[in-house]
């Protein structure tokens, strides 16, 4: 695990000789998962070979509850980061670039609906992504994306909440934009 771990962090480093026509992106993004919404950051390696790159993501995530005891809804938030791989195919039209991104998700769940400390998973989106260059070595994408998580454990614990529903997998999507920096 830890030589894969290391693997993808050079890969994310590397913008050399393998990195072509790309830079890296920064990301944001507004999604919802089952019935909680969240916000995130991302950022995306240069390219390798101009079709597979490493991103980092992280998203917090805001959910409705209702106390034990109680009859008021309340809100509270978590937050989950993700690490993997993001393919995409060759572009259709020289703007859309159709992608599959997937991975490793870790989540930090909220002390009302669990009392475990992390919460492990893989996730997988399939996306579409409207780039627009900006001069020479800027560019930015539009993209929209779906897919789930599939968790390794039954989230709830002791406490029986969960954001999940009764399945340890979990459909999501997101809507955003990234902007791309140098070649």
């Amino acid at each position: 695990m830890k030589k894969i771990f290391l693997v993808l962090v050079l890969c994310f480093f590397v913008k050399g000789a393998f990195a072509q026509e790309n830079g890296f992106s920064i990301g944001l993004n507004l999604g919802k998962n089952k019935n909680d919404e969240f916000v995130g950051l991302n950022l995306t390696s240069p390219y390798l070979a101009e079709f597979c790159a490493v991103r980092l993501s992280f998203n917090e995530h805001v959910f409705d509850y209702v106390p034990f005891g109680e009859e008021k809804i309340k809100q509270a938030d978590y937050w989950s980061f993700s690490y993997g791989i993001t393919v995409r195919t060759p572009e259709i039209a020289d703007v859309l670039f159709p992608y599959l991104d997937i991975g490793g998700i870790g989540m930090k769940p909220h002390e009302n609906f669990s009392d475990k400390n992390f919460q492990g998973g893989l996730y997988m989106n399939f996306g579409l992504e409207l780039i627009q260059t900006i001069g020479i070595s800027q560019g930015i994408g539009y993209f929209a994306e779906a897919g789930f998580i599939v968790l390794i454990n039954d989230p709830r614990g002791r406490r029986g909440r969960t954001t999940l529903g009764n399945e340890y997998d979990y459909l999501q999507f997101a809507l955003g934009l990234r902007l791309y920096f140098g070649k």
